[in-house]
């Protein structure tokens, strides 16, 4: 039974409470509706209406959303571009739809002058429902089907993230929490990926000083979503997000010339995003109307801009649905075939051949289709036999103004919704969408990622589904792996033969300790493996049989069931729950395998299993460095280094536990034909993208030296990563076994950051300059910073040696234009010129990195925010400075590169000695 409790039960009712608690203390709120406030002195909260258990949804289905986005993104963009498509639908339909023609009328107007900004940046949501395919009396064959794609004012990427770990917590705390058999909740990044775009958005547009801006509705009850975005922005990128309504733009606002930059109060405003500006009551007065057209006619970048606005239209969505025309903008069949395979029949309700049968089978058969209007927001679509009731109202020209669309057959389900402090259980559809991210510069494309999920759920007999709207509920998915008990029978075979295969290879065959002494001791016990062998080890790997043979391996977690007896506890691999990411563990080459050990000794439920071999990094090391699991700080170091370098060391160490760091080595040449020499030791499957790794990969990876000769080696020949740039060839040796995160190794001192390091990381083309500004090696892409959650970017410069980075080292030396900021930034040599005070802040917070102790998890206590966002605004600030042709505000390079006391000084002599203390609140920024 699901949910596993009754709603009407004491129990519902004290889960409910705890969750509204948590909701409350964690953000998850809005603010309360007008009925229920009693005063506007006194604001009120209330928590957001969130479904209290997850909703089952087919793991495949939700897979199929998340590959689907960033083909959506593309196709916005492309469609955004062409003029001649927008002008196609959306001449006729502004002429019978107010709204829209106030909208296309601003396009025309922004159009016809010219493009005042090339960065084109959307924050995009498709959404979708289950679609029941079969007929009556049949089993269910369920597949995603769109039902809209959102171009404009996506909300709720904040609370849908705070919605997945209520349930997360609820699963961990609350014993009567139980989940179904192969099942469970992925992550949700949205809290994260969407400021993330917005800081991309904002270091492209080149001003350090300016602004985001988001443009929001007065009275916002869903103020909270965006405040969390407000808040990341400033807390991770140092970026200021101001809030106004169009009328508030209108009467602050101003550029001196059509493309100009857009002041706000005296402030230059890089990013301005929508969260207002989708619906007719936005725009109350002419005011809201020239803010709008003031926005687009400036330089800001827009989120969206007015041609992203108009093909999120449902008018574009119906001819997108049309033969040949996704295929007008999308070259790929395979990709072509996937979206289509998402589309419900979408049809005109013109004066067209096609447009009067779709009315005519609306009016025989209503209850087949839904009729949506050009709006968003919730509320505005037709069901049923209102269909026919508007349709027969309607006059031919006004038909236009509407598409038809085939209802979606959604499955069923059970669950128990939260609203305003009751639980209300009931029968419940749900929608899932799909966050994504586009930022792009002509043909350049920045971004093109998913960003994260919403699932909203609803009542089976509400038509509408939106819950700022009031007609739903937040949610989160809970994703179900197996359909049927055949089907986890092979699930569990198939896991349980490579994991005994992989386990066998990687454990030290002399590291043996006892077991625990209960499934209590390993729900206490810390992050380590215990293993056991004795003689009756089943020696072929699996018995073909689904019971547990005497000595055979057994993986346990700490979700574990069962009886007494210890001997059966062979294998227990422990995370801590702070530690798991929705009950996730990575262990032996297997992900998300967690087995529940049954009374009757069988194994139970097998999370997915996508096998591949046992490498370094795919968690298993990270949880290691993270919990500190070594018994003494060399091993720590040891696995630092490995994690920094890519070079094996010997053997690691954790507690009780020993591995082997016999790993290959894959040499790339340039050989015409991949082939494989093999040494005389067995080895494991290489994948062919752990062979071609990307160039920026390979760039963020020291070099491995050779290994001895007991170390297994592959080498393979042929394995010639892709070019990026006809001028070099990235052939290197790499250790494919782990590619590197960018990180810096706080416990090597050849490695600790200094303002060389800062340098190596803004210009990277500093090491490859001759006295006379010439490139002396062959040209190569930048270091590329993406930023890692506790970790920092990995540099290169002139203290640990360049040589890697440049494979053509014998390259035609070749000029690089002196008007660049690299170059001006390189040539100005005036030491005694000031550095100005934001850059040199960035800089100090960077050097003082290497005196501040870390604490427990990784964190640095008091470091003025992570060293990559230090690191891109100071890369900013100096392209900026190229810019404006300021290269004399310089310093001598002799100085940057290790002169640390005069940088120092030019701070000032307390603010360096609160750097060396490692106290940098007391110090000046």
């Amino acid at each position: 039974m699901y949910p596993p409790i009754d709603a009407t039960s004491p129990l519902a009712h004290e889960v409910a409470y705890n969750a509204i608690d948590y909701a409350m203390s964690r953000g998850l709120v809005v603010r309360a509706p007008a009925s229920v406030s009693t005063s506007e002195d006194v604001p009120i909260v209330t928590h957001a209406p969130f479904a209290l258990f997850p909703t089952p949804f087919p793991k495949s289905a939700y897979e199929n959303a998340v590959e689907l986005q960033p083909i959506f993104n593309k196709l916005v963009d492309c469609c955004a571009r062409d003029h001649e498509f927008i002008t196609e639908a959306m001449e006729s339909l502004s002429k019978v739809d107010d709204f829209v023609e106030k909208l296309y009328d601003i396009y025309k107007k922004v159009h016809a002058l010219g493009t005042a900004q090339k960065i084109t940046f959307g924050l995009h949501r498709s959404d979708y429902m289950l679609h029941n395919s079969s007929k009556p009396g049949e089993p269910e064959t369920l597949h995603v089907k769109q039902v809209e794609l959102n171009t404009i004012a996506a909300s709720f990427s904040s609370l849908s993230h705070h919605v997945s770990k209520l349930h997360q917590y609820l699963v961990r705390t609350q014993p009567q929490y139980t989940l179904p058999e192969h099942s469970y909740m992925p992550e949700n990044t949205s809290i994260e990926t969407i400021p993330r775009g917005l800081a991309k958005a904002w270091q492209l547009y080149g001003n350090p000083k300016a602004v985001v801006v988001i443009v929001v509705q007065p009275g916002e009850r869903n103020a909270f979503d965006q405040r969390w975005i407000e808040y990341t922005l400033y807390n991770e990128y140092s970026i200021t997000l101001i809030r106004k309504s169009l009328a508030e733009i209108h009467e602050q606002a101003s550029i001196h010339s059509p493309g100009g930059p857009l002041i706000l109060n005296g402030q230059e405003v890089a990013v301005t995003y929508f969260r207002a500006g989708y619906s007719p009551t936005d725009y109350p007065t002419h005011a809201e109307w020239d803010a709008r057209l003031l926005i687009e006619s400036s330089s800001t970048i827009k989120c969206p801009n007015i041609a992203y606005h108009l093909v999120g239209s449902k008018k574009v969505q119906q001819i997108l649905d049309q033969p040949g025309m996704v295929e007008r903008f999308i070259h790929d069949a395979d990709q072509v075939a996937a979206l289509r395979k998402c589309f419900m029949g979408l049809y005109p309700l013109d004066g067209s051949a096609e447009g009067i049968k779709a009315m005519q089978d609306a009016l025989e058969s209503p209850e087949r289709f839904v009729m949506k209007p050009q709006r968003e927001g919730g509320g505005n679509n037709i069901y049923g036999d209102d269909i026919k009731t508007t349709l027969q109202k309607l006059s031919p020209a006004e038909r236009n103004a509407y598409i038809l669309m085939d209802l979606i057959k959604a499955p069923v389900r059970k669950s128990i919704m939260v609203r305003l402090g009751k639980v209300i259980p009931g029968d419940v559809v749900s929608e899932v969408g799909i966050y994504g991210i586009w930022i792009s510069e002509g043909d350049i494309v920045h971004m093109n990622e998913t960003g994260g999920h919403l699932l909203r759920t609803k009542a089976s007999n509400s038509n509408e589904g939106g819950v700022a709207a009031g007609f739903a509920v937040l949610d989160s998915p809970l994703l179900i792996i197996v359909a049927s008990e055949s089907q986890a029978d092979t699930i569990r075979a198939q896991t349980k033969l490579q994991l005994e295969a992989d386990l066998r290879r990687i454990l030290s065959r002399d590291k043996k300790v006892s077991p625990p002494g209960s499934a209590n001791q390993v729900e206490q016990a810390d992050s380590q493996i215990y293993v056991v062998d004795d003689e009756e080890t089943d020696e072929d790997l699996d018995d073909g049989s689904g019971e547990v043979a005497e000595g055979e391996v057994c993986l346990v977690s700490s979700g574990i069931k069962g009886g007494d007896d210890a001997d059966r506890y062979w294998l227990a691999f422990h995370v801590p729950w702070e530690e798991m990411d929705s009950s996730m563990v990575t262990v032996a080459g297997v992900d998300m395998v967690v087995v529940r050990y049954w009374e009757d000794y069988k194994y139970g439920t097998m999370f997915p299993h996508e096998l591949k071999p046992f490498v370094p990094g795919t968690g298993l090391y990270e949880k290691m460095v993270a919990n500190r699991a070594f018994t003494s700080s060399k091993g720590y170091r040891r696995a630092m280094d490995f994690l920094n370098t890519g070079k094996v060391p010997k053997m690691f160490k954790w507690k009780n536990w020993g591995m082997s760091g016999k790993y290959r080595t894959i040499v790339a040449t340039d050989s015409p034909e991949p082939e494989t020499i093999t040494t005389s030791r067995p080895q494991r499957r290489v994948s062919s993208t752990q062979i071609q790794q990307p160039p920026q990969q390979q760039q963020q990876q020291q070099p491995v030296r050779a290994k001895r000769a007991a170390t297994p080696q592959i080498v393979t020949r042929g394995a010639t990563p892709k070019q990026t740039s006809p001028e070099a060839d990235y052939s290197t040796t790499t250790n494919s076994r782990y590619t590197a995160k960018p990180t810096y190794n706080t416990n090597n001192a050849r490695t600790k950051p200094t303002v060389n390091h800062l340098l190596a990381q803004l210009f990277p083309e500093m090491n490859q300059l001759d006295d006379d500004g010439h490139n002396r090696r062959a040209p190569t892409p930048p270091i590329q910073t993406k930023r890692v959650r506790d970790q920092r970017p990995a540099v290169r410069g002139r203290q640990t040696g360049n040589a890697h980075m440049y494979a053509n080292t014998n390259a035609t030396p070749e000029p690089l234009s002196t008007s660049t900021p690299k170059i001006m930034f390189m040539n100005h040599r005036d030491a005694s010129a000031p550095l100005p005070d934001e850059l040199r802040h960035h800089l100090m917070n960077t050097l003082a990195y290497r005196n501040v102790p870390r604490r427990k998890g990784g964190e640095r206590a008091g470091v003025l925010g992570d060293l990559s966002r230090h690191v891109e605004v100071a890369r900013s600030m100096v392209m900026r400075w190229g810019a404006e042709d300021r290269g004399e505000v310089d310093v001598d390079e002799r100085v940057l590169n290790g002169n640390k006391k005069r940088v120092n000084a030019a701070v000032g002599a307390s603010n360096s000695a609160e750097l060396e203390r490692g106290n940098l609140k007391k110090a000046k920024r």
